[in-house]
């Protein structure tokens, strides 16, 4: 086999693999959600409700029925229901199979305004939303970022057709998604926590001893602190060093100004009896050392 050969052979066999990729990412299997839109390739798929057997599916606004063992052409692609659950909520599995990709900026032969409008361009005053023709004045938004309303508790969303601005509200416990709702707790939802304080300056227990802090999430914290005594005895001079001769206090002091105030212990009509004691005491030593010393 000559080099050319082989070069035409390899060539061959990739445009076989590159058309094998391009069928397979137009086919498949996708699980629809009852009410819940699902895209794909570009197109916008829901699965409405169930039909004696089908499904009603709305692709881009186009809402028809698609029966099992049966291919459905639908606003652009092939669908064939291939079961239905009934719990809650009700799921369909559905074979989608798509001969154009929506959504790649060319409008194929097979593609419409109705079938892909992000690819063929709607007309003057119309725009295209969720890959439907719409006309610009009855719209009252474009995306979702036109319709925050600034409540966490709310899930802002451009949809229906014409666009508009839908708010569900978020009834579910959830930690840190924002939103306390009503039937919630700080229990159950951080988010329903209500912090004691923001910064340290709104924390404060009159006690100079304790260094004041605001710790997340939001809690009063006190700590401990040592008061140096210099800075208490600087701060007591100071203190004192401004009262007037006035504030000073007077300090009663125990210590006699005279000697006539100074007091007597043990006296009684005029005599003191520590005195007397002595007295008495000198007198019987000496007597007694008189009576050892005439015997010895």
């Amino acid at each position: 086999m000559q080099v050319n050969d082989c070069i035409i052979m390899i060539k061959w066999v990739m445009i076989a693999i590159l058309c094998i990729t391009i069928t397979t990412a137009f086919e498949g299997d996708i699980l629809l959600e009852k009410n819940s839109p699902y895209t794909i390739e570009g197109k916008s798929l829901t699965y409405k409700n169930s039909f004696k057997g089908g499904a009603y599916i709305d692709v881009d606004g186009v809402v028809e029925l698609a029966q099992q063992d049966r291919e459905t052409f639908i606003n652009g692609i092939y669908l064939t229901l291939a079961g239905i659950s009934d719990g809650t909520p009700s799921k369909a599995i559905v074979h989608y199979n798509l001969e154009n990709k929506c959504g790649d900026g060319t409008c194929s032969v097979n593609e419409t305004v109705r079938s892909c409008c992000t690819d063929c361009r709607c007309s003057k005053e119309f725009s295209c939303f969720s890959n439907q023709c719409y006309n610009t004045s009855l719209a009252a938004c474009k995306d979702t970022l036109d319709c925050d309303d600034d409540n966490a508790c709310s899930i802002d969303s451009c949809k229906g057709f014409p666009p508009k601005c839908s708010y569900d509200q978020i009834t579910i416990c959830e930690d840190n998604d924002g939103c306390c709702p009503k039937e919630c707790n700080d229990i159950n939802d951080f988010d329903c926590f209500e912090p004691d304080c923001k910064q340290d300056s709104e924390c404060d227990d009159q006690n100079e001893t304790t260094k004041n802090k605001c710790v997340p999430p939001g809690v009063c914290k006190f700590e401990s602190q040592a008061v140096p005594i210099v800075e208490e005895t600087k701060e007591l001079i100071k203190n004192e060093s401004n009262l007037s001769e006035e504030d000073t206090p007077i300090i009663p002091t125990l210590i006699p100004t005279s000697r006539e105030e100074q007091p007597t212990i043990f006296t009684k009509w005029g005599i003191r009896f520590d005195i007397a004691f002595a007295v008495i005491i000198l007198f019987f030593a000496g007597f007694f050392a008189a009576q050892w010393y005439l015997k010895t």
